[in-house]
């Protein structure tokens, strides 16, 4: 087995069929604005297709409102979350001091996703941003090393512990990063991320020489990955000729066809539904696989929250 990636984002309120052939996951996003005696609830949700990547077959799987009200106690309340603006390019805007909100994410019963955390938490402990409901006992997770070019331990979900590796006391996953999530159980595992939309100037380290990373983006738009020249309208990513994504698609667990950057192009594939040049759509909370062919670089994603 190997890796997954992206989801597509599409309105909560107004569409509700899927992508032809495609496993559809819902994924809800909300806004609550919060005054001195003023509570607003805004809700859209986006349909989201998880998808997945493996090298070799020796691999194993892997948020317009902006209400800064004066208070008269301390304390300024304002939570907002991503929000989907468009059918194929839903960016998630965020207006706020402190945007803060919480992404839903589902994994098939008795599959595989690849999936990313969205938001910051306090800290990246798998335990704070990434804790499971009940009922999903034995859910395993693996991360894989780019440095080493290998996976790490499994992570295992023990109920009434938290998660646990035996080479590793309090397991994290870091902005930029994927992981996979492989669920056990016979019913559909929801996932909720909470915490603080990512902003300011966020750099992910890509490796290079064809050398791989489960990776995400840090900043919180669901867009074509693109390139830097696109990075106005897309993700932006660093690509150049040659350089090489895998998408896993859920649906029939297996991988779609590779996406590979063609100078003067862009993203090509053989997928009927995103042949190029603007390449697969990441959205918020999911991973992919990359495999840059040249040196290494840095993925400077640039959002602000006001």
């Amino acid at each position: 087995m190997g890796p997954f990636a992206p989801l597509w984002e599409r309105p909560f309120l107004c569409f509700t069929s899927g992508v032809p052939g495609r496993l559809i996951a819902a994924v809800e996003t909300v806004w609550a604005v919060s005054d001195a005696g003023t509570k607003k609830m805004f809700k859209k949700c986006a349909q989201k297709m998880l998808t997945l990547f493996g090298h070799s077959d020796k691999m194993r799987p892997h948020t317009e409102r902006n209400n800064t009200s004066h208070m008269r106690t301390k304390t300024l309340l304002l939570t907002a979350a991503l929000s989907a603006a468009g059918l194929a390019t839903s960016m998630a805007q965020v207006y706020s001091v402190n945007a803060v909100g919480y992404v839903n994410q589902s994994v098939p019963a008795n599959g595989l996703a690849i999936l990313a955390v969205p938001l910051n938490g306090t800290n990246n402990s798998m335990n704070t941003t990434l804790a499971l409901p009940n009922g999903f006992d034995g859910t395993t997770a693996y991360r894989f090393d780019a440095s080493a070019q290998n996976y790490r331990d499994p992570i295992t979900w023990i109920e009434g512990f938290g998660w646990f590796s035996a080479s590793d006391a309090d397991p994290t996953i870091n902005p930029g990063e994927g992981v996979w999530i492989q669920n056990l159980a016979a019913a559909a595992l929801n996932i909720t991320f909470v915490g603080e939309v990512p902003s300011g100037t966020l750099n992910n380290a890509i490796p290079g020489g064809n050398q791989l990373k489960l990776a995400s983006s840090v900043v919180p738009k669901g867009l074509p990955i693109g390139d830097a020249a696109s990075a106005a309208t897309t993700l932006g990513f660093p690509a150049g000729d040659g350089d090489t994504l895998y998408v896993f698609s859920p649906a029939i667990q297996n991988y779609k066809d590779p996406y590979t950057y063609i100078d003067g192009f862009g993203w090509f594939s053989a997928n009927a539904d995103d042949s190029g040049p603007g390449g697969p759509v990441i959205a918020p909370g999911t991973g992919f696989w990359t495999q840059k062919a040249g040196a290494p670089a840095t993925w400077t994603q640039t959002f602000s929250v006001n």
